[in-house]
């Protein structure tokens, strides 16, 4: 990387307790005393919003432990996605060639900013990782790495390099997202091609992008993530504050979740970084059920016969 330490972007707006919890245990990270941190405060777009938005600004001069500390904010409320954005090209402005992004409901391992700039460092250059990723859900403790790669991506607490970036979007264009599904054909409906598919209608229906879905259209060769082996994140998102929702019982799950502990990262590498083992691990833990495979279906089919998007998939 040009710059040693990536920086760290948080787009933010009115979860104090969130962010608070989210900051501190990125500046009690090995490492965090090298690195920028910089959050994107939106602008309340209701009043409901007014009294953590308050906190938050009130809370943010207190903020140290890091490098260097910037705030961006707005005067009128610019959303969640551009948010975002202008995180990610102010950083790219101040000649950093990969970045961290996190949303404000994730804590953090203390040896997370280690691993991920490893990563970031080592990688860079393979072209079948498109991000370094903190969270991982499914049990991998027979690995004898303590890293691996597979293609699936998990935003909770991501990195990745702007070239990867650009790639992503690139498909931020609903007519190129129209083309895509208009390629796919009948046989893919008895793939998981098919939910791709449908999280593509749902986006040209809605016009709102999920990021989530994005590196599924990649292809197939640069659809990889790296992860830890054991987790370094763990998210309390799910209390229905943000803008996905979630329940108390995915709440519960989510929050007691192991994390590493561990305040530094020593990569060990002594077998190939992916095993066939793990998809069939990502499959049973990830596995559609029938319902919810006929219902994308039947989108799938409704819109190659009409043209027509009768609903989201997620609806």
């Amino acid at each position: 990387m040009n710059n040693t330490y990536a920086p760290i972007i948080i787009p933010t707006l009115n979860r104090y307790e969130h962010l608070k919890r989210c900051v501190e245990s990125l500046a009690n990270n090995t490492d965090a005393d090298k690195t920028e941190l910089v959050i994107g405060l939106d602008y309340p777009p209701a009043e409901k919003y007014v009294e953590g938005y308050n906190k938050i600004k009130e809370y943010l001069p207190s903020i140290n432990g890091f490098a260097k500390v910037t705030i961006l904010d707005t005067p009128n409320n610019i959303g969640a996605v551009n948010n975002v954005m202008r995180l990610q090209d102010y950083v790219r402005s101040e000649g950093y060639d990969a970045f961290i992004c996190t949303e404000d409901d994730n804590e953090f391992s203390p040896n997370y900013l280690q691993y991920t700039n490893w990563g970031l460092r080592t990688f860079k250059d393979d072209k079948s990782i498109s991000y370094v990723c903190g969270f991982k859900r499914v049990d991998v403790s027979w690995l004898k790495n303590n890293v691996y790669k597979y293609p699936r991506e998990n935003g909770w607490g991501v990195a990745t390099w702007f070239d990867r970036l650009d790639k992503e979007r690139s498909y931020y264009d609903l007519n190129k997202l129209r083309t895509i599904v208009d390629r796919m054909t009948i046989k893919e409906l008895l793939t998981d091609e098919v939910k791709v598919a449908s999280s593509v209608l749902e986006m040209i229906k809605t016009g709102y992008i999920l990021g989530d879905t994005i590196p599924s259209l990649f292809p197939k060769e640069e659809r990889y993530c790296l992860f830890p082996k054991v987790s370094m994140v763990r998210n309390y998102g799910h209390d229905g504050s943000g803008l996905h929702g979630g329940t108390n019982k995915t709440l519960t799950y989510y929050t007691s979740l192991p994390i590493e502990t561990n305040k530094t990262f020593e990569p060990l590498m002594v077998e190939d970084l992916y095993q066939p083992r793990l998809k069939k691990v990502y499959e049973k833990l990830y596995k559609t059920s029938w319902k919810k495979r006929l219902k994308s279906i039947s989108q799938f089919l409704i819109y190659k016969l009409t043209g027509k998007i009768l609903y989201p998939i997620s609806k």
